[in-house]
């Protein structure tokens, strides 16, 4: 690191982190100094910093900063006065993360519960929601096995009842009846540990909010390609979102992209970033990579996407045991984490374009000239289907093609 420069302030749930940074300092390291401030020593592969967000609204896009850029860097870009600390790889079980990593689930925790606080007006399922305040209520307790009595006189002297509900609760029940519901629900949960209650909380904040999914805007498909929600999260994978669809419709499976590559395209609509997964559609090796393409308009949002894929598809949970066994934001990656990063992202990620000839590309597309196409199958959601026959060298094998392929593109 550089000599001293500016006094960064990131907003943390556990309060605010005072970091130094240099001009050179670089984005994983300031998560690594603002975890150390805030007792976080475990993990630091989940968090990321990110640009002040919108909560009021859930879909609204959360901008990642990515690891590579410098503070310097940052500050031409962005000009930020404070960033804020989040967790930005979402465990799949709660339960599990909790036995890996207690100071995590509480971390989660606490982000979603600022979530939940955020859209209180809006919440309408009220049986969820008073047990989400019961559970908040239990976790204030300090033994295992509390007088509801005395626990809701001492909340009564102190923030009140009342605030641990959202409208809708206050709005079905009368005061004395919240107040007996809420008395019997505790003696429910009274051998609750503060790990159960997050957990519980967790749970149902995942079915009202769906706060573990990231929401951007783009286009599906080579070209132009037509405009989608991108969803990426551990439950939905990588999906699309269609207009005026219901939920969104898995595309590709994590465990399935073998390759994300990225280029910068100019043309007369501006500066576009095209991301294109390489998907693995057989357990035959020799079988061709599907390429599925995904176009942004802005440098932050690819660059978002690269690297919640990268986290998500394996090649940053991998770093765990590094992690917790290292000064976090100090030690460089080791050589065989390196190595499949670069496997993964051949051209870098948008902040760090590595200048190729599409050479990475051109191996995994399926050129054109090997195709024949015979009889039309049917129609699909994207247009006509049609069997055909892929050549390649002197094998045969049948599969079907998109109308796309007709105008002479390759597979995107």
């Amino acid at each position: 690191m550089g000599e001293a420069e500016d006094v960064l302030t990131i907003c943390t749930s556990l309060g605010y982190a005072k970091v130094i940074c240099a001009a050179d300092t670089t984005v994983k390291e300031l998560i690594g100094m603002a975890m150390r401030t805030v007792s976080l020593m475990s993990s630091s592969q989940l968090y990321g910093l990110q640009t002040p967000r919108d909560d009021h609204n859930l879909n609204s896009f959360r901008h990642i900063l990515c690891r590579n850029l410098t503070w310097a860097e940052i500050k031409k870009l962005y000009h930020p006065t404070e960033l804020t600390l989040a967790i930005c790889l979402y465990p799949t079980k709660f339960e599990e993360a909790a036995r890996n990593d207690r100071s995590t689930l509480f971390y989660l925790h606490q982000q979603a519960k600022e979530i939940y606080h955020a859209h209180f007006k809006d919440i309408t399922d009220v049986a969820m929601a008073f047990e989400i305040g019961c559970l908040d209520i239990r976790s204030f307790a300090s033994t295992s096995d509390p007088c509801t009595k005395d626990l809701l006189d001492v909340l009564d002297k102190g923030r009140g009842l009342n605030s641990f509900f959202p409208p809708c609760v206050l709005q079905a029940y009368k005061s004395k009846a919240l107040r007996r519901a809420v008395q019997h629900y505790l003696v429910k949960v009274q051998h609750y540990s503060e790990e159960d209650c997050a957990l519980d909380m967790l749970n149902r904040y995942l079915i009202l909010l769906k706060f573990d999914r990231d929401v951007v805007r783009c286009s599906f498909g080579a070209g132009h390609g037509f405009p989608v929600e991108l969803v990426i999260g551990p439950r939905f994978q990588v999906s699309i979102m269609l207009e005026n669809a219901a939920e969104p419709r898995t595309v590709a499976y994590f465990a399935s992209i073998k390759k994300v590559m990225v280029s910068r395209t100019v043309s007369s609509d501006g500066v576009r970033y095209q991301v294109r997964l390489a998907i693995e559609q057989s357990s035959d090796p020799n079988a061709p990579l599907e390429i599925m393409t995904f176009s942004f308009q802005s440098q932050e949002a690819a660059d978002t996407v690269v690297h919640l894929l990268e986290g998500y598809c394996g090649e940053a949970i991998g770093a765990t045991v590094h992690d917790n066994g290292c000064d976090m934001g100090t030690v460089s990656e080791p050589r065989s984490h390196r190595g499949s990063r670069e496997n993964f992202l051949p051209n870098g990620c948008p902040y760090r374009l590595k200048e190729t000839n599409n050479s990475e590309i051109q191996k995994l597309e399926i050129s054109r000239d090997s195709v024949l196409l015979e009889q039309v199958l049917g129609e699909g959601q994207f247009g006509d289907v049609y069997k055909g026959i892929y050549r390649k060298d002197v094998s045969y094998t049948f599969d079907c093609f998109r109308t796309a392929m007709r105008n002479g593109d390759h597979m995107g």
